[in-house]
């Protein structure tokens, strides 16, 4: 589809915009900047996920290297602290998530009952 020389008044759009103050010189330019800018911000403040997802991989030699890849990139992200903001996050919902009312019983210690359905479950 091309841009309707008579402007954006008589374009298919359904939204009523107003014609530009100025256009974009090269927007094809202008969209890869924002994409690039986006890839990297995301692989730099998102190491935490990029190794999470590695380890999720099928076995095999070209799994093995994405891992360490993956290990090398959280490791260096990590050394100049864009690991911490995901960690802080985590941090603090795990802190909510241990929470608990004053009657309610934490889930760290199971009771006799629940594990012997477990272990029994378990043994089949």
């Amino acid at each position: 589809m091309h841009a309707d020389p008579s402007g954006l008044a008589h374009s298919l759009s359904p939204v009523d915009l107003p014609e530009p103050a100025m256009p974009l010189e090269h927007p094809l330019r202008w969209t890869s900047i924002v994409i690039v800018v986006a890839t990297v911000t995301l692989a730099s403040l998102n190491a935490h996920a990029l190794r999470s997802w590695t380890y999720e991989l099928a076995p095999g030699a070209s799994a093995a290297r994405a891992v360490a890849a993956a290990e090398t990139w959280h490791d260096l992200t990590g050394r100049f602290g864009l690991n911490r903001p995901a960690e802080t996050v985590r941090n603090g919902w795990q802190g909510l998530k241990a929470r608990r009312f004053e009657t309610q019983v934490s889930p760290a210690a199971p009771s006799s009952r629940s594990a012997r359905a477990y272990s029994s479950s378990a043994s089949g």
